[in-house]
């Protein structure tokens, strides 16, 4: 009888140790699975961009534009599902764009049929804050080339205070201050629509981020590092 509660111990222990190895295995594949998939969406991500840039017929503000393009989509991301996002792109070794907070200007066309020309980004300085995303009364006094807004002020309405507000457009390094023109030659007297996008609105949101960046940048070493990233599968 003894010997065989012996037996019966030992098989069971046998079947949870089983059973143990098994759950740790399929969370190793899950979890190994999610981080593969992570970096492949990243690695796709890069070879689209390096496409872009070493391709003849892509100008640097063909590859501004879309770049951009990509962080206005994220922006959506971020806050349907509040995950922490971070990208960073160099284009040369003194032009890096990267995910904060920016303000896309345009003007709609003369038709009435809301078509967006002359769009421009705007990095704002320190002092900006804003309480919505969209801007009332955008008005700007600066230059631009033709990507950016840059060198200057603007302001907008905020009606929750009833009073103007304005902000600085600091020196923008991805500018090109030698062919900037005054922003009226370019926007004219037509009406200036604005929005924010912004990648943080809460120290929650924050903290993701913040992850997120870290997160990239340890792939990014490692990548530089040449460290493989492996599968279950090899």
């Amino acid at each position: 009888m003894k010997k065989h509660y012996i037996r019966l111990t030992a098989v069971i222990a046998a079947l949870i140790l089983t059973a143990f190895v098994l759950s740790l295995g399929l969370y190793t594949y899950a979890t190994a699975t999610k981080i593969l998939n992570e970096k492949l969406d990243y690695a796709a991500g890069r070879a689209s961009i390096a496409a872009l840039k070493g391709s003849e017929d892509v100008s640097e503000d063909k590859l501004i534009a879309y770049l951009y393009g990509r962080l206005e989509e994220k922006t959506w991301f971020t806050k349907n599902d509040k995950i922490g996002f971070y990208e960073v792109v160099d284009i040369d070794e003194n032009t890096r764009i990267e995910s904060k907070g920016f303000i896309k200007a345009w003007t709609n066309s003369d038709d009435g049929k809301d078509t967006v020309e002359n769009k421009r980004y705007i990095l704002p300085g320190n002092d900006f804050k804003i309480n919505d995303i969209w801007f009332d009364n955008f008005e700007a006094d600066a230059v631009c080339d033709s990507d950016f807004i840059f060198n200057g002020t603007f302001k907008y309405h905020d009606y929750s205070t009833g009073k103007d507000v304005k902000n600085t457009i600091p020196y923008n390094s991805m500018a090109s201050a030698d062919d900037a023109v005054p922003l009226s030659e370019v926007f004219g007297d037509d009406r200036i629509d604005a929005k924010y996008y912004t990648f943080e609105t809460t120290k929650y949101e924050a903290k993701l981020n913040r992850e997120a960046k870290e997160k990239l940048e340890e792939v990014r070493d490692k990548l530089e590092k040449r460290i493989c990233f492996k599968s279950l599968y090899g």
